[in-house]
């Protein structure tokens, strides 16, 4: 006797379950990705902002230093900070 409800076979029962835990494990690789990315690109973008943080500081410091108590070489830049 045939029934005339609707009702899901047993094929569709088992395989949408497993297409949906295919979808969400592609899903899940996909959004990690995402996060990761997002997060090396928050440091670095803080890592630039310290430096360049630094590189005011560094600025500031040498506008406040006497020109002549600059001492110049090859290598290196030596100042004495006014008081």
């Amino acid at each position: 006797m045939k029934s005339n409800k609707p009702s899901f076979t047993l094929f569709e029962v088992v395989l949408v379950p497993g297409l949906l835990g295919i979808f969400g494990a592609f899903s899940g690789q996909l959004l990690l990705g995402i996060y990761q990315n997002y997060a090396h690109e928050r440091d670095n973008s803080n890592a630039q902002f310290r430096v360049q943080i630094a590189l005011l500081q560094i600025k500031r410091i040498l506008e406040s230093a006497y020109l002549q108590s600059l001492q110049l070489s090859t290598n290196t830049a030596s100042f004495f900070l006014s008081s």
